[in-house]
């Protein structure tokens, strides 16, 4: 538990990615697991799904970060559409592009944010949601290609105001494309 008040863990389900995102400082709830493939289905365009869970405190505010991987055994992944859906009480959920090739030492445990690290590696934002429930969609032919074994930054805001301390969840699903229909 963080002096925020806010708690994270992680877990695999199924062939489902669920990573957690934390905002503890040097503590997590559970081990995370970040295996080289995160998809939900079958065959060339399966969805991709992360997920993070945890818990705010009464009067409390956290800010967590958790480094993911894009599978690494698929080949090119293009994304073409996104959505989320969070907790109410979430300032914002931002996932972020990076430069890493492999996730950062402890950066696959849920962890607090820090300043560095919404810097450093960050090659550009790619999703941002201050929405319980968004969804962003790309045209046809239009979509974010990632490379295998991308490393992506997730990271949630949570302001608890309230007197009642509650859990938190987060899903992020990335609906996939047939690579060789990009055309942008």
């Amino acid at each position: 538990m963080s002096l925020l008040g806010h708690s994270w863990g992680a877990a695999v389900v199924g062939v489902v990615l669920l990573a957690a995102s934390g905002c503890s400082s040097n503590e997590s709830s559970a081990p995370a697991v970040v295996p080289d493939a995160s998809v939900e289905g079958g065959g060339g365009l399966a969805d991709v799904t992360f997920a993070m869970s945890g818990h705010v405190a009464e009067n409390g505010e956290s800010f967590g970060c958790l480094y993911v991987q894009m599978p690494a055994d698929r080949g090119k992944i293009a994304v073409g559409s996104a959505e989320s859906q969070f907790t109410p009480g979430s300032h914002h959920f931002l996932v972020y592009r990076t430069a890493f090739k492999t996730i950062p030492p402890n950066g696959g445990v849920a962890h607090e944010c820090t300043d560095a690290e919404q810097i450093a590696g960050i090659t550009g934002s790619y999703y941002e949601a201050q929405q319980p429930t968004t969804r962003r969609d790309l045209p046809p032919g239009v979509a974010h290609v990632f490379a295998p074994g991308e490393v992506l930054l997730l990271t949630a805001h949570y302001l608890n105001t309230s007197r009642v301390a509650y859990d938190t969840h987060v899903d992020f699903r990335l609906h996939t494309d047939d690579v060789a229909a990009v055309q942008h």
